[in-house]
């Protein structure tokens, strides 16, 4: 069992990393909407599509989309979505419940994030079409991504939030 100044950083780590999450998303939103804008002027307004205006997008697209999980697992909402109190009105059944989705997800998590290391080091040495870049920084964002969420879920299983 963790003293409160364990369970008080821990909720910070957690605070911390889902803050985190949440302005790297952003920004790759925000990269993702500039790219995707320029690409379409520079189409119909130029007629000439830049070369990486299918690489760089996509690439941007799937790290935002595990970054969001990554705040969403930090936040506790990824799979609960609510819904549990709903359906469950004893307290400690929730508890229990609750216990047991975060450490299937945890384990998930883990699992994804082993075979995602495999895959991103299997493709590192290809290249993409287009930029160049090694296709395995695509197939990066899943062991990123999950191991942080890990992190999350494990942090909030051991403060009790």
């Amino acid at each position: 069992m963790l003293r409160t100044s364990d369970e008080a950083r821990t909720s910070a780590a957690v605070h911390i990393l889902d803050r985190f999450a949440l302005l790297v998303g952003a920004i790759g939103v925000l990269a993702f909407t500039i790219l995707v804008a320029y690409t379409v002027g520079a189409r119909y307004l130029v007629g000439r599509t830049p070369f990486w205006s299918e690489e760089l997008p996509r690439l941007l697209l799937i790290w935002v989309t595990f970054i969001g999980a990554t705040a969403a697992f930090a936040r506790n909402t990824h799979f609960e979505a609510g819904l549990l109190p709903l359906i469950v009105r004893s307290d400690r059944a929730q508890r229990v419940a609750r216990l047991v989705a975060s450490l299937a997800s945890v384990i998930f998590l883990l699992i994804l994030a082993k075979t995602g290391f495999d895959i991103t080091r299997h493709t590192w040495g290809n290249l993409t079409t287009a930029m160049r870049w090694p296709v395995g920084l695509t197939y990066l964002a899943l062991p990123v991504c999950c191991s942080l969420s890990a992190v999350a879920v494990v942090s909030r299983i051991l403060s009790r939030n």
